[in-house]
């Protein structure tokens, strides 16, 4: 099993070897195979990243932003977007879609990515370490994934100069709007 896990990144690509071994489909014994192999991973590696973990903390963000604990659902998704860069890392992926390919979740991170951003923002109102960690966010995701949807582009720049201004340095938003502006002047945006 330690075999298996060592480079999996999800506890159902470790299981896949067993299943196909012992000749299962997609029926009960399966999924008990994939259930006890995820038990096991969550007591032998509790550190180690795996993409089921990281869809509980996306699902359990999700139910604090339900309940409007705002900050709360803050918190676990910057925990959660630490584990996506993890999975990139470890899977050589550059792009959103390719994540999305690989790590089928509940959420994509296509959607969920919109969905923290919108989080930090609103934390952020009044919580300056919040506008920071939606800076850090959307730099970061502009730099890992600068080939995505145009629009997702375009909106995550939009909240980055949004949280510099917020943030009170006006000089690096006013910077980025005219670098982006001198790039594509019928940004509208801009």
């Amino acid at each position: 099993m330690e075999r298996l896990c060592e480079g999996a990144l999800s506890a159902e690509e470790a299981a896949r070897p067993i299943l196909d071994r012992l000749g299962l489909g997609d029926d009960i014994a399966a999924d008990w195979i994939w259930v006890c192999l995820l038990t096991l991973w969550q007591r032998w590696w509790p550190g180690r990243v795996r993409m089921e973990l990281l869809d509980d903390k996306i699902q359990a963000g999700y139910a604090e932003d339900a309940e409007n604990n705002t900050h709360r659902a803050a918190a676990i998704w910057l925990d959660a977007w630490s584990d996506v860069l993890r999975l990139c890392d470890a899977a050589g992926i550059g792009s959103i879609r390719e994540f999305d390919d690989r790590f089928p979740m509940t959420q994509s991170l296509f959607n969920w990515s919109q969905d923290l951003e919108m989080a930090l923002h609103n934390a952020g109102l009044d919580d300056r370490k919040m506008l920071l960690a939606l800076i850090g966010f959307c730099e970061e995701s502009l730099r890992r994934f600068p080939r995505e949807d145009q629009l997702m582009t375009e909106n995550r720049r939009r909240a980055l100069a949004g949280a510099y201004f917020d943030a009170g340095m006006t000089e690096k938003a006013e910077g980025l709007f005219r670098s982006w502006l001198d790039a594509d002047p019928g940004w509208g945006w801009g």
